[in-house]
């Protein structure tokens, strides 16, 4: 999931090199601001954020499946007031995104949307395949909505009150995960990282290689230094790939992030430990120099 930031360009010279070699950029780190842990969390997924009402919105899968056990959760922008199953009786809920009092978000097959003042879902739309295994969402400076289908290499795109298939390509969607857009430009994750067209669904580029350290990858954001910022399945670090064509872990902090929220300074990110059954949501003051 990813969040989108509108900045004045996308660096988009990326080349089959990429990732020859790792380098050091003059400083970078993520500096810890709070973290809520043992609250009760299942899964969290992905978190939006409402800017003017400082609240944070972060979706609990609770059972990758249709078992109506999955949850959102509310917090303060600090942290406080945490509301636990702010909305429940959701079916996996994955990727989310917040535009105008309102949250988008995927539960398995079907786009729901929430009025974030009374808290109820006012619109569902279902996707038109089968088992398409709905993953994130993100939305452009002109209201649109995407969705990642990781099930059926698909990116779909809300128009006129439907889903419809955007892109389809087998391989360049596979597992198709995080997305991000700004500027006419789409990132999407999932296997390797790909730049697209967000007005006509063109294929502009591989970013990655899946031969490469850079793989199997869930958020994507845009940094204002025009870093693209990543999260690994299979790293617990954010990783950087910067506009020079160099890539590198954001710090050594293990964040054990799935999705996250990157505005400017601020970094959001719920937090899996697999293996330990370990769920957090954490908040972050994000530093870098180029």
């Amino acid at each position: 999931m990813c969040r989108f930031v509108f900045l004045p360009f996308l660096v988009i010279a990326f080349s089959s090199d990429l990732l020859a070699q790792e380098v050091n950029l003059k400083q970078q780190f993520v500096e810890p601001l709070w973290t809520l842990e043992n609250r009760g969390f299942i899964e969290p997924e992905s978190v939006a954020f409402d800017p003017k009402g400082n609240k944070l919105y972060v979706t609990n899968v609770n059972g990758y499946t249709k078992n109506g056990l999955g949850f959102i959760s509310r917090i303060n922008g600090d942290g406080t007031n945490l509301e636990l199953k702010w909305i429940q009786d959701l079916n996996g809920p994955t990727g989310i995104v917040y535009h105008e009092r309102k949250l988008y978000f995927a539960d398995i097959d079907m786009l729901k949307v929430v009025d974030t003042s009374t808290g109820k879902v006012i619109a569902e739309y279902l996707a038109p395949d089968k088992t398409p295994s709905l993953n994130d969402v993100a939305i452009d400076e002109h209201g649109t909505i995407y969705v990642s289908a990781s099930n059926i290499q698909t990116i779909y795109k809300l128009h006129e009150e439907q889903l419809v298939p955007f892109i389809r390509n087998e391989k360049a969607l596979k597992y198709a995960n995080g997305i991000h857009v700004q500027n006419e430009h789409l990132i999407t994750g999932g296997e390797t990282l790909h730049l697209w067209s967000s007005t006509d669904g063109r294929h502009l580029q591989a970013l990655t290689q899946k031969d490469s350290m850079i793989t199997n990858i869930d958020g994507v954001s845009v940094d204002n230094k025009g870093n693209i910022v990543i999260s690994l399945l299979d790293d617990p670090r954010l990783w950087l790939i910067t506009p020079s064509n160099n890539y590198m872990p954001l710090d050594d902090a293990q964040i054990n992030g799935i999705d996250f929220y990157l505005n400017a300074d601020d970094l959001y990110a719920p937090r899996i430990n697999v293996e330990e059954k370990d769920y957090k949501v954490s908040a972050y003051r994000y530093r870098v120099i180029n």
